[in-house]
């Protein structure tokens, strides 16, 4: 898809757009009043049986935006790219939080010092959110951090990371520090004190490959699995010796896009994937095993579009059933949404609403699509669940005519 921000063009990322005027224009100054504006009360039908149900619109339709799980269920959604009043490309520095429970979105009074978009957040144990890098306001990759307090609904700046970046790698370590990767092969880290002063410093040793809109994973046994970024290679991070060291295994070629999960099995789910060479999307799926530095084809994916078959996908969304239930955790995956790429420069990206579930035990997809309406560049997120239910929430981001939307959809899976 294509962005258009004040006469640049990114090639590979969005294209038109819904314009809301809820969500505030660029700011050089912050708003720390903690003032919420909140959306009516939606009634939405639970379906009988298990699929997709509507959610209550997101206030200020945006796409490329981050969207973070709070400890009492509350999603944080922040920033994304939109158009103001129909017309101005912008980059957001909206802030929204959805409430499962009332089923109903409100809108902070703060927002962002720096509108982003393609950006990445990390909630902390302090019940704060790191924001990092992503792209403002005219296309150029970002550098700077900020931090959104959940208890006061106040934002603050952080030190920059020493390049700009978007979507970087932000893992939260064993000891409370973040590490944050992506853009360079020196990664960062972050860490703070009990008065609160955060602070960066480079990580002891740099990446062996250069990673950029990678995948990451937190290990169970503490370490980081850095998975490719326009690149092949897959690096595992030790947090001890902050050494990378390069696994010997790569992925077949160079993509963009993946989408990655953790399996119950110890093995990471890989699904979809664009080449960088030409940008075409293709239909594998992929198993990785950190221990054995296996690599395996997984299932083939069968990607749709409004009734149409296609050959490929990528940016699609992956998301653990049951990532609140440690007993069952990584066993279902839910796959769903994204974009074909037909690749050569083509522009006519299509958007999808295709959705599997793919159990672990048995290595096998489920077709549960299509969903009501397509999303991609969008985030599905877990809700808490309730006494019947496991919840994913999915968050806008474009339907089927390219255009941004405020849709958002929960699919619901009896446990």
């Amino acid at each position: 898809m294509m962005i258009l921000i004040a006469g640049i063009t990114i090639g590979w990322a969005i294209s038109k757009y819904n314009a809301n005027p809820l969500i505030p224009p660029p700011q050089n100054n912050i708003n720390t009043s903690v003032k919420t504006v909140y959306s009516e009360i939606e009634s939405y039908p639970i379906p009988i049986t298990d699929g997709f149900a509507k959610a209550p619109s997101l206030p200020g339709p945006t796409s490329a935006h981050s969207a973070t799980v709070m400890d009492n269920g509350e999603i944080v959604v922040i920033g994304g790219y939109a158009k103001m009043f129909d017309k101005v490309p912008i980059a957001s520095t909206g802030i929204r939080i959805f409430n499962p429970e009332k089923s109903q979105w409100r809108t902070l009074g703060s927002t962002l010092i720096n509108g982003r978009f393609l950006h990445s957040a990390l909630k902390l144990p302090n019940n704060k959110i790191l924001i990092a890098g992503g792209k403002g306001q005219h296309g150029k990759n970002l550098k700077t951090m900020e931090l959104y307090d959940y208890n006061t609904g106040k934002v603050t700046t952080l030190p920059d990371l020493p390049n700009p970046v978007f979507s970087p790698g932000l893992n939260l370590l064993n000891n409370n520090e973040v590490l944050i990767t992506g853009g360079s092969r020196q990664a960062t880290i972050l860490s703070w004190n009990p008065a609160g002063k955060y602070t960066t410093r480079p990580t002891k040793n740099q990446t062996n490959s250069r990673h950029i809109n990678h995948d990451t994973i937190n290990l169970p046994n503490g370490q980081v699995l850095i998975i490719a970024g326009r690149s092949t290679a897959i690096e595992l991070f030790n947090p001890e010796n902050e050494v990378f060291t390069q696994k010997k295994t790569r992925l077949p070629n160079v993509f963009d896009d993946l989408s990655v999960s953790l399996l119950n099995n110890g093995k990471i789910l890989i699904a979809g994937a664009q080449l960088l060479s030409s940008g075409r999307c293709i239909d594998k799926t992929w198993l990785y095993d950190y221990q054995s530095d296996i690599l395996t084809e997984g299932p083939t994916l069968k990607p749709t579009s409004d009734g149409k078959t296609l050959p490929g996908l990528s940016d699609l969304a992956a998301v653990d059933i049951f990532a609140n239930d440690p007993n069952r955790k990584g066993t279902i995956i839910l796959l769903a949404g994204g974009e074909y790429d037909p690749g050569n420069n083509n522009q006519n990206d299509t958007v999808l609403d295709s959705a599997w579930l793919y159990y672990s035990d048995s290595n096998t997809l489920v077709n549960i699509g299509p969903m009501p309406t397509g999303h991609d560049d969008f985030s599905a997120v877990p809700l808490p669940p309730t006494q019947k239910y496991q919840r994913i929430m999915l968050i806008s981001g474009y339907n089927y005519t390219d255009t941004i939307q405020g849709n958002c959809h929960i699919y619901y899976y009896t446990h």
